[in-house]
């Protein structure tokens, strides 16, 4: 039955690691995990061909690594001196140099204003006593009188209307 050998993840892994122990893979970290290679699908769904075409095309541009490299690792990889190698490597070198003296690209923010003062602590409340019938207070809203009478003792009465007087 002819058709497309399907490639386990684990071998391809293992074709990986043994050309990165050849030196036939350029991965800069040493790591095959990084950058395009973290892609599973990439490589369990490719033939050796495939992933050799895809190792190549990252050979021939370096800049597709920039991406998933930190500073460190990009100035200290070892790489033939392709021309988009060389414009990174000079952009890096002349980054790292700007960082080595002082000067950043971005602007200096001036400092931040000294933070202010703490406020002052709250002073202490002082509790009141609610001892029954010895407070002033207490004896105060005892003692007087409502203005509207004691609502549980008065009647309510209504009005018969005419209404009333015809229902009867």
């Amino acid at each position: 039955m002819a058709g497309r050998q399907i490639w386990s993840f684990s071998e391809t892994q293992a074709l990986t690691k043994e050309l990165l122990n050849q030196g036939r893979l350029f991965a800069p970290t040493g790591e095959i995990d990084i950058g395009p290679f973290a892609n599973n699908k990439f490589l369990s769904n490719r033939s050796p061909i495939q992933i050799k075409k895809k190792i190549t095309t990252l050979r021939e541009n370096p800049l597709m690594w920039s991406r998933y490299m930190t500073l460190d690792q990009l100035l200290s990889v070892k790489h033939n001196e392709t021309r988009p190698y060389l414009i990174l490597r000079s952009i890096l070198t002349a980054r790292v140099e700007r960082e080595r003296v002082g000067l950043t690209t971005r602007k200096q923010l001036p400092p931040a204003p000294p933070p202010p003062p703490p406020p002052p602590p709250p002073q202490a409340i002082k509790p009141i006593r609610l001892d029954h019938g010895s407070s002033p207070l207490q004896h105060n809203l005892d003692s007087r009188p409502l203005s509207r009478g004691n609502i549980t003792t008065q009647k309510w009465t209504r009005k018969e209307t005419e209404f009333d007087k015809r229902a009867v």
